[in-house]
């Protein structure tokens, strides 16, 4: 689950606290949050045998869209930790179970296991894609990603020592806000992870199992294709075969447009966001990828 910077060696007694009332008391800890400090993640070691990790988030909207897809979702697609407790209030925290290996961004595989793990990410994103959803949200999508974008735009023009132009930014918000395609039909929403991405794919010989689902809510499925697709190096193309072929993924010119607004959109979001976060090589990765798409 990623790797902390310099923070306290133990989570604070009323994390612990929780964890020994549910689990039984720890007899280590590891911090296993990322950098961008959304949340804090650790993994506890019991007195007992075995370990769990214990999430808690700084936002409520994200504790409850997590707790509700691993309640809701999980369950049903599989290859997810088990959800062992949750808790809300003031505490915003999750207990998962331990599952084996470590994110195949930060592993070291042979491309046989890269590539399996590619088709691996793509079936088990058809079967969450699959799962009935009844969209009841008045707004559809293409109005939805509209204002997205506006609000995106927005936040970007109001950075101090922006490394976005103005050109840019009303170029990104011109595309992705483009007249929907006569031939492509508006589509309803369906479960989504959001954030889908080798850094939250454990891998461990041929188990695959998907983490982090703070992101998780209905949306148009390919806003998860997207995050595959901008995660895949330019090099790599044989990565996103191995998933289109996973996920049994046949794009028409016309779908393709509009994966490349939601890859400039999601381009231009994670720069801002970088940058408010002060995540230097972020911003620069995002920045690369708005140059390259705006040259295309």
């Amino acid at each position: 689950m990623g790797a902390g910077g310099e923070r306290p060696p133990s989570p604070p007694t009323e994390l612990a606290d929780y964890v020994a009332r549910t689990c039984g008391p720890a007899a280590g800890w590891h911090d296993a949050s990322w950098d961008h400090g959304e949340s804090e993640v650790w993994r506890a070691t019991l007195q007992s045998g075995g370990d769990v990790f214990v999430k808690r988030h700084r936002q409520p909207a994200k504790f409850a869209q997590e707790r509700a897809a691993y309640e809701r979702w999980a369950p049903v697609v599989g290859s997810c930790p088990r959800l062992i407790a949750a808790e809300g209030g003031a505490l915003q925290a999750l207990i998962l179970e331990s599952v084996p290996g470590a994110p195949l961004l930060l592993s070291e595989v042979p491309d046989e296991v890269k590539l399996e793990s590619y088709a691996a990410a793509g079936r088990w994103l058809r079967r969450l894609h699959a799962l009935p959803w009844d969209d009841g949200d008045p707004m559809d999508v293409a109005t939805a990603l509209t204002k997205r974008s506006a609000t995106w735009s927005k936040r970007a023009r109001a950075l101090p020592k922006s490394p976005l132009s103005e050109t840019w930014i009303d170029a990104v918000h011109a595309r992705v806000s483009a007249p929907w395609p006569t031939d492509v039909a508006l589509p309803t929403r369906v479960p989504c992870h959001r954030d889908f991405t080798a850094r939250n794919w454990i891998v461990e010989g041929s188990t695959f199992t998907v983490i982090d689902f703070e992101h998780a809510r209905a949306d148009w499925s390919f806003v998860d294709l997207e995050r595959v697709k901008s995660s895949i190096p330019e090099d790599r193309t044989e990565l996103w075969a191995a998933f289109e072929a996973g996920y049994e993924l046949r794009l028409e010119a016309s779908e393709q447009d509009l994966v490349e607004r939601l890859q400039l959109h999601a381009a231009l979001s994670r720069v801002v966001w970088a940058v408010e976060h002060r995540d230097a090589a972020f911003e620069r990765s995002g920045m690369e990828q708005l140059g390259r798409l705006l040259r295309d």
